[in-house]
């Protein structure tokens, strides 16, 4: 047997260091001719593994034949399929040698990966790899290499995959809390002309990347009700009264993360919108007459002594079955005796002003309704003024009449 030791050569821009050992025999043709086999581990830039990769549809993410091969994909393109091959032609035109037969197909990943997508060394003589790629809030790499052998050949490339994490969207931090919070948007109820409600999501929602989120909201019928947030807190302000009212009025709250282009998530909820009671008048009588205010002041003009009627009219749109309560507020009732059979809480209050209520004394008085919705409104204040009392003084026969004060 003659043995030879080539000297290193050169292909392309790499270089390829082949140990040879030259013989010559009989081959099973009996013909004599020289064998050259390579003894040597061959990393060979062009005439090594060349790779192939595919996306979930099988279309090519790009092809590389070089001894390092990079590829960036994103996490949603898995599963990944990488597919190995060596060019046995032109392995043979650079060994001088006959195809040294099916290459073997190793896979293997290093150990120092954060993120495993196999297990231990994949060995298959089929020249494909599938794998998922692991959902993570954070980009990865993975470090793989295919090594391909066939008999006394062998070659191996690195391939590195840079995997782009995807932005998630915001999410609830639990189903039991986004389930709690639309409940409490599906329970409140406004009522028009009313004060604003409120809903508290603290807690609920969550940036997967660990980032802040910011949120809008909006309902579907913005004459009824308008939604805003402040902070972690769902403001519901309703709309005036005079428009009819809706139990399904649907609120959209959109949670968006900070990332570019950001991450959202919708989540919606139906609202009651209720009419509220609407106070038609408010009226003042002193015995049967009917009062009206003064064209200066405004306020009516009452007497000590007096027996006074207040006497409130309202109506509501939401039902025509509604029970709406009365409740009269007097800003003091130091002179009042109220009627005992009626009361504060009753459409009509009646009450006796003493006697010695001083002159120029005022007093007012609101009126608040309430329907069975708890929806409610009040007047605007209804003030009483007293003035001096009228009398009437007999001098020689004759009526003379005045105010205490003129006399």
């Amino acid at each position: 047997i003659d043995v030879a030791i080539e000297a290193a050569e050169t292909t392309g821009d790499a270089t390829v260091e082949l140990g040879v050992s030259t013989y010559t025999g009989a081959t099973a043709d009996a013909t004599a001719r020289p064998h050259t086999m390579p003894l040597l581990t061959i990393l060979v830039r062009e005439e090594g593994v060349f790779l192939d990769v595919f996306d979930e549809n099988d279309m090519p993410l790009g092809t590389d034949d070089s001894g390092r091969f990079m590829v960036t994909v994103d996490e949603e393109d898995g599963p990944l399929t990488l597919r190995a091959g060596v060019d046995l032609d032109a392995l043979n035109e650079a060994l001088k040698a006959d195809p040294p037969g099916s290459p073997e197909y190793v896979w293997t990943q290093a150990e120092t990966d954060i993120v495993q997508v196999l297990s231990g060394n994949m060995t298959t003589r089929r020249d494909t790899l599938v794998f998922d790629l692991v959902n993570t809030t954070e980009n990865y790499t993975l470090n793989l290499e295919v090594t391909a052998s066939a008999g006394v050949f062998f070659a191996s490339t690195d391939v590195i995959v840079l995997v782009t994490a995807d932005n998630d969207a915001p999410r609830p931090t639990g189903s039991d809390n986004v389930l709690g919070f639309l409940f409490a948007v599906e329970q409140t109820v406004v009522h028009l002309g009313s004060n604003p409600a409120q809903v508290n999501f603290g807690g609920v929602f969550i940036d997967p990347e660990g980032g802040p989120l910011s949120y809008e909201a909006v309902t579907d019928d913005e004459r009824l009700v308008t939604a805003r947030v402040e902070g972690e807190t769902l403001i519901f302000t309703p709309g005036a009264p005079g428009v009819a009212s809706r139990d399904d009025v649907q609120m959209t709250l959109t949670v968006m993360d900070a990332e570019t282009p950001a991450g959202s998530s919708d989540f919606a909820a139906n609202m009651d919108v209720n009419s509220s009671p609407t106070i038609v008048m408010v009226r003042v009588f002193v015995g049967p007459d009917e009062l009206m205010p003064d064209a200066e002041s405004g306020a009516y003009l009452v007497e000590g002594g007096d027996v006074i009627w207040l006497s409130g009219e309202a109506d509501d749109s939401d039902s025509e079955n509604d029970t709406l309560n009365y409740v009269w507020t007097p800003s003091d009732t130091t002179y009042l005796t109220v009627d005992e059979e009626n009361g504060l809480d009753n459409a009509e209050l009646m009450f006796t002003l003493a006697e010695a209520t001083p002159v120029g004394t005022e007093i007012t008085f609101t009126l608040t309704v309430t329907d069975e919705d708890d929806a409610s409104v009040t007047s605007d204040p209804v003030t009483l003024e007293v003035k001096a009392g009228v009398v009437q003084i007999r001098i020689q026969g004759y009526f003379l009449e005045g105010s205490l004060e003129d006399q």
